[in-house]
């Protein structure tokens, strides 16, 4: 039984758990934080992050019941000589100056809208779609210069300056168009763009900027398209080319997949279509295209390359996967002929489509029975395929395993938002850094917050597979799993190594971890770890900052108030 103290410590815990999902209307600029503990010296630069800020229209008509639909808003925290000070600001879309005093503009969104959008404004919703400029996902650098954009699964880009974070525009009607012409009835019919990622992911070596585009064309279905993009500080232009496409219906992809990130490497880019598809009749009803997601795990994935040394007309190279479904690639990398695919992955999607799937408003606020039946987040799938060797199967089928994320107390792990040292990204990693809400700590629960935890993972705990990183063969792989049940079978079970280090606590809620390592740093994880966290007894929020190391906590910088939740963040050095 728990004492009163330790109850009521629960309940209050719970209580700002709920509250942290409200409306964060608060805007201010530079405020002093009080610091907790000792940066490092060295840490000199903006910690950027964005998220949602509000859900409730201003006239109070109508609120979002999901959290990825929130009006975007900036959070930073400024680190200098001096100390740390703090600003939060809205993005100022024309979604956002509508909605602060009047109604929601009628739009497609990710989760349901209370109450539905009627007939009439589904309608209204499906034609002015491409006026929606709302970005509460994420942050990104344009490739070519320094223009700084905040980013959502579709092609809004709202410009603004990360000094100040005062919105600067959209600037996407700039860039030139990328869709072409079907022809019905010897007459030219343009697509539009309909989809994007919110993970636009900067080239290893040209800079550029790549990110994946849906076209929907009303003859002919839709195509997915890479495009490279670039844009010069102070330009008024965005130069784009399309540097790979796929038309789905040729691939038998039977909708509009829903993809939220993709994996580049020096001469790859990897996108992965899961089973998993936007149904065309259900994106302007008002009860959002999440929970309304088609799942249809007999198809399985494909797992789709292209070669960034080809001309773009080339067709891709396709192998199947395992179904699953994961909004973020960890990483992919290229080894002695092999590409390998880091995916922080599900076995199946109701995270996302389920009744208690994360981020949706009533879950989130709906107290410890809604928080137990929460379903839990992702593990870690790599596969691995052989572009230049030939069909790496028979089956042209990509290697693939789950990898155990085990500490060393041999507890499980999941993991979601997983960053890692950027300078590893297209090269092989090592250590990835995510967060969960579930967290093992609390007297050995495994359930879902108010507190968290922030997990270090290793994956060089794992052997590769079919040994020095080559995929096996299904041959080969059906003799090393007979070698390997006999051997299990003649030997006592053995642990699972460790492969997770974390940081946790029972009333403090992290999110996304960002990797800054330290000037001069040779190893891989010699650096810091900066995450936003909520505390749900103080009801306040603060950078926390850990040594990647050893994921002990160094310092909390401290903001003064709640922030709104949030997604995604970038880290600015200084100079």
């Amino acid at each position: 039984m728990l004492a009163v103290s330790e109850a009521s410590s629960v309940e209050a815990s719970e209580a700002g758990f709920a509250a942290w999902w409200d409306d964060a209307d608060e805007e201010v600029s530079n405020r002093v934080c009080n610091i907790v503990g000792e940066l490092p010296s060295w840490l000199r630069g903006t910690l950027i992050r964005n998220g949602p800020g509000r859900w409730e229209s201003g006239d109070g008509t109508r609120r979002y019941t999901h959290a990825f639909d929130g009006l975007a808003k900036l959070v930073s925290f400024d680190i200098g000589a001096e100390g740390v000070t703090f600003s939060t600001r809205f993005l100022r879309s024309d979604w956002f100056e509508k909605s602060k005093n009047g109604a929601f503009p009628p739009s497609v969104t990710t989760g349901p809208v209370d109450p539905p959008w009627s007939a009439t404004e589904g309608v209204a919703a499906a034609l002015t779609g491409q006026a929606f400029d709302n970005t509460p996902v994420n942050l990104h650098r344009l490739g070519g210069g320094d223009r700084w954009v905040a980013v959502t699964d579709a092609p809004p880009l709202m410009e603004f300056d990360p000094s100040t974070l005062e919105t600067l525009g959209r600037i996407d009607s700039s860039a030139n168009a990328i869709v072409g012409l079907s022809r019905k009835f010897g007459v030219g019919v343009p697509g539009f763009e309909a989809f994007s990622t919110a993970h636009p992911q900067r080239h290893p070596t040209s800079g550029e900027t790549l990110n994946y585009h849906l076209e929907l064309r009303p003859v002919g279905g839709p195509v997915a398209h890479i495009v490279a993009a670039s844009s010069a500080t102070g330009s008024s232009t965005i130069e784009r080319r399309i540097v790979g496409s796929l038309e789905l219906e040729a691939l038998g992809v039977p909708g509009i997949p829903y993809v939220h990130s993709f994996g580049v490497t020096e001469h790859h880019v990897c996108l992965m279509l899961y089973p998993l598809y936007v149904p065309f009749g259900k994106l302007v009803n008002g009860r959002g295209f999440l929970p309304q997601l088609d799942w249809d795990a007999g198809r399985g994935s494909r797992l789709v390359v292209w070669d960034l040394r080809h001309p773009p007309e080339r067709k891709p190279q396709v192998w199947r996967a395992p179904a699953c479904w994961a909004y973020h690639v960890i990483n992919a990398f290229e080894e002695q002929g092999t590409l390998t695919l880091d995916l922080n992955a599900y076995r199946e999607p109701s995270i996302v489509t389920g009744a208690h799937g994360f981020a949706y408003l009533p879950n989130m606020r709906g107290g410890p029975q809604a928080l137990a039946k929460q379903e839990r987040d992702a593990g870690y799938l790599r596969l691995q395929v052989m572009p230049q060797g030939g069909d790496p199967t028979p089956t042209r089928s990509a290697s693939a395993r789950w990898l155990d994320l085990t500490d060393a107390q041999g507890r499980d792990w999941t993991y979601e938002l997983v960053r890692i040292n950027e300078k590893q990204l297209g090269r092989r990693h090592r250590y990835s850094y995510g967060f969960t809400g579930f967290n093992h700590q609390q007297e050995g629960a495994n359930r879902f917050g108010p507190g968290g935890a922030v997990v270090k993972v290793d994956s060089d705990a794992h052997p590769p597979i079919g040994g020095g990183g080559a995929p096996a063969g299904k041959l080969a792989a059906a003799r090393a799993a007979a070698v390997a049940a006999a051997a299990a079978a003649a030997a006592p079970p053995r642990p699972k190594p460790p492969s997770v280090t974390v940081w946790s606590s029972p009333t403090d809620f992290p999110s996304e971890p960002v990797f800054i390592g330290r000037p001069g740093a040779t190893a891989e994880d010699d650096g810091v770890l900066l995450f936003l966290g909520y505390d749900t007894l103080k009801r306040e929020s603060f950078m926390g900052v850990l040594d990647a190391r050893d994921m002990t906590e160094r310092a909390r910088v401290w903001c003064g108030s709640r922030c709104c939740v949030s997604f995604h963040g970038q880290w600015i050095p200084a100079g």
